[in-house]
């Protein structure tokens, strides 16, 4: 059963000694938190009233306090009866379980007592009498194999047996060694090929990347000259309208008055625009058919243009496409090469685990066990 804690006099009395303070402190703040009492005044005749109040409300406490204390106390009782009943009955029930033990359940009563008993070795007949006793079986571990004349021959026949032993597991231990060799060298043969096949794909894909770059330098100087070329030709055009032009202003009757000024000295259709009056319809749609054909030459030079990007361009497409199949073919020879180490892997997981099977099941089928260990020193012997 359960044990109740019950409160002492002096927790009750500590206990009536904080709620005191507490209410003391209550009060103190009424006061001092009250401005209008702290101002003007306090009722007299309130607080006598309270304090009548006040101290019948304690009388009251403490008669309740005092009727808790009682009922405290007699409970307490009851628990303490309680609990001196209940470790009589735990008394008894434990002489109950003693008493029976003595009677019922003695060392020599046990069905395992021959076991554990003590003077079993004095009741107990000897392990052998003889060696031709009847008592004597194969596993009682009385009677041992080198017990007789034939010891130094039998021993002979062990020493040659383990020797026979020996020479095979060394046979088998060289040759597993030989095929471990023999793998590691058909591996490394294979890694050898791989390696030499990546060096060749690598050497390929620098040799066109060095014909690609030295195209793209080719044509670069190529345009590059083709530009400075134009660039001359142009300039050297332009010095020489200079000098046309110098030519005409200085040999110009623009200040004349000769009717014949308009005309220039570059051909018929040519003016000059400082005394210039106009175009006639002629001139109109010569300059329209000019622009026309300035028109057509430009476009056609765009066209050609863009012809030239649209090659490079696939040259360029022609050349990442060979890149790529490249890799890709250097990649489906990583893969197969990994499928094969996968497969040679798996064969000879397969070979070593039937060679472990083959020794667990057929080599070591006689192995001893825990059992066959246990049945010895069991007796005197």
């Amino acid at each position: 059963m359960e044990k109740f804690q019950v409160a002492t006099k002096a927790d009750l009395k500590q206990a009536a000694i904080i709620e005191h303070k507490r209410r003391y402190e209550e009060e103190r703040k009424s006061r001092i938190f009250n401005a209008r009492n702290r101002i003007i005044g306090v009722d007299q005749d309130g607080l006598n009233r309270q304090i009548l109040e006040k101290k019948f409300i304690r009388e009251q406490e403490l008669e309740r306090e005092r009727c808790f204390r009682e009922e405290e106390e007699r409970r307490t009782e009851v628990l303490n009866k309680k609990h001196e009943e209940l470790a009589k009955e735990r008394h008894r029930i434990q002489s109950e379980i003693n008493n029976y033990r003595i009677t019922h359940q003695r060392k020599d009563l046990a069905r395992e007592f021959d076991l554990n008993d003590p003077k079993y070795i004095q009741k107990s007949a000897p392990a052998r009498i003889s060696d031709n006793d009847e008592r004597l079986s194969v596993s009682g571990a009385q009677l041992f194999v080198g017990e007789d004349l034939s010891n130094s021959d039998r021993q002979r026949l062990q020493r040659d047996q383990q020797k026979l032993w020996l020479d095979h597991q060394m046979k088998e231990k060289a040759q597993a060694d030989y095929d471990r060799i023999q793998r590691e060298k058909n591996i490394q043969a294979a890694m050898f090929a791989y390696d030499q096949r990546a060096k060749e794909l690598d050497d390929t894909e620098r040799e066109n990347r060095r014909k690609l770059l030295a195209a793209n330098a080719k044509y670069n100087l190529e345009l590059a000259s083709e530009r400075e070329s134009k660039r001359i030709q142009e300039q050297r055009e332009q010095e020489e309208d200079n000098l046309a032009e110098m030519f005409n202003l200085l040999s110009s009757d623009m200040l004349t008055e000769n009717k014949s000024s308009a005309n220039s000295n570059f051909g018929i259709n040519r003016k000059i625009t400082a005394n210039y009056r106009g175009m006639t319809d002629e001139e109109l749609d010569e300059i329209i058919r000019t622009q026309k054909v300035q028109q057509i030459e430009l476009n056609r030079k765009r066209d050609e243009d863009e012809i030239t990007q649209s090659q490079w361009q696939q040259q360029t497409n022609n050349l990442a496409r060979i890149t790529e199949l490249k890799e890709r073919e250097i990649e489906r020879a990583r893969r197969t090469l990994n499928q094969k180490l996968q497969t040679e892997n798996r064969q000879m997981a397969d070979e070593q685990k039937c060679y472990q099977d083959y020794m667990n099941k057929v080599v070591f089928t006689n192995s001893p066990t825990s059992e066959y260990f246990n049945q010895f020193n069991t007796s005197s012997r």
